[in-house]
């Protein structure tokens, strides 16, 4: 497979990530992972939230995209799902969506250059998954999946640019 350069969004943003101030035109691909293919495909960036102790359930606020660029696909992020460990079940990892355009969901507002944030809802959680409340406000959020838009573009520059992605507490 090709390395698709998610580790580009390891940690805080980049210092010139943070000098953006414009989504008009593509930045350097130094600066953010972008889909690897400009075919019909399954677009998705996973990210580990390596926190010690990791962020519970009830400390989680929202999932932090920092787009850099946006590109042409519309909708552009699709689903981002919670990848959760329950504490009585820690060698279970549940996928969870927070939000979810098949689902109905309304995207929030895409921020450009900065992050869009997902919000993080118990009461979504548990309809969407068969955690309990308390399950969830107990479980280790270990990291995110970020899917996009998978339609096909004419050009690298019809994809977007994600410079970060982060769990967000209060």
């Amino acid at each position: 497979g090709i390395a698709d350069g998610a580790t580009k969004v390891v940690g805080p943003p980049q210092k010139a990530v943070l000098k953006l101030r414009s989504c008009e035109v593509r930045p350097s691909a130094a600066l953010g992972w972008t889909p690897a293919s400009r075919k019909a495909s399954s677009r998705f960036l996973a990210v580990s939230f390596d926190r010690t102790p990791p962020v519970t359930g009830a400390q989680a606020r929202s999932v932090g995209v920092y787009l850099i660029y946006t590109g042409s696909l519309r909708p552009l992020i699709t689903a981002v799902k919670l990848l959760v460990v329950p504490v009585a079940e820690a060698d279970n990892t549940f996928t969870v969506p927070i939000f979810d355009i098949t689902r109905g969901d309304i995207s929030p507002v895409l921020v450009c250059p900065g992050p869009t944030h997902f919000n993080i809802s118990a009461s979504i959680v548990t309809k969407r998954s068969s955690l309990s409340t308390s399950a969830f406000t107990s479980a280790a959020i270990v990291g995110a999946r970020v899917e996009f838009n998978g339609n096909p573009v004419d050009a690298v520059t019809d994809l977007p640019m994600v410079a970060a992605v982060g769990l967000y507490t209060p």
